[in-house]
């Protein structure tokens, strides 16, 4: 097997991986996960807020609250862009091994959004049908988000090496 197959069977393969655990993670109850939110908060208002302890109880779980929701909607984002990326680079490679190789990727960006956005909204449907948790349509948006940046990211570093190559084929 050529090493250009092997990594799209890597991608791919890692991909699944990821769909695997954002349903996983789904399928947590309400209460382990937002246990699990709360123990990341807790670190980090004890450990970084310089002060917290000194807060009045009020404050303190103002600023526990907000942190809380910042750690869930950053875990969104951050799942959403690994799977974006993913999705990008498995459509990228599946092109070059196809020798469909078109220059920025442009198309399979755009695809590999649309595949996130499908997922994060069945994703919110998953939700809908655990004990404790709830499907919401912001999610779905701060997840198109999360995957759109993940695709960026791939996009940009891919054209990059693109022009690296160019530019030393030239000097050859």
């Amino acid at each position: 097997m050529g090493r250009q197959k092997l990594l799209l069977y890597a991608y791919a393969a890692l991909a699944i991986a990821m769909m695997a655990v954002i349903f996983w993670f789904s399928a947590q109850m309400g209460t382990d996960s937002s246990s699990k939110s709360d123990a990341i908060a807790a670190v980090i208002c004890s450990k970084l807020v310089f002060g917290y302890d000194s807060l009045s109880v009020d404050a303190q779980d103002s600023l526990f609250s907000t942190v809380t929701f910042a750690v869930r909607k950053t875990a969104h984002m951050t799942e959403y862009a690994v799977l974006g990326a993913l999705y990008c680079l498995t459509l990228c490679q599946l092109g070059k091994v196809r020798g469909i190789h078109v220059r920025g990727g442009g198309r399979k960006g755009l695809v590999a959004w649309a595949l996130s956005v499908a997922y994060a909204s069945t994703d919110e449907i998953h939700q809908l049908f655990v004990d404790g948790r709830s499907g919401m349509a912001s999610d779905v948006v701060i997840d198109s988000i999360g995957a759109a940046v993940g695709i960026l990211v791939v996009l940009a570093v891919l054209k990059r090496q693109e022009k690296k190559q160019g530019s030393g084929s030239a000097q050859s």
